[in-house]
């Protein structure tokens, strides 16, 4: 249950870097905005290892 819960957290993400991007691919560089999802993505995944202890299922 819980991989079809990260499968449209992920299908989420791609969404909304994509959204992201279209916005302020002119302002700002592509390298900060990959910086910013990978960060985000890190982090809901050091929280879901701290809470669990093992990787989602």
């Amino acid at each position: 249950m819980s991989g079809i819960l990260f499968g449209l957290l992920g299908g989420s993400f791609i969404g909304v870097s994509d959204c992201v991007a279209r916005f302020t691919a002119q302002r700002t560089s592509l390298s900060v905005l990959i910086l910013f999802v990978m960060g985000f993505s890190t982090t809901l995944m050091t929280t879901w290892f701290i809470a669990s202890g093992d990787w989602p299922r």
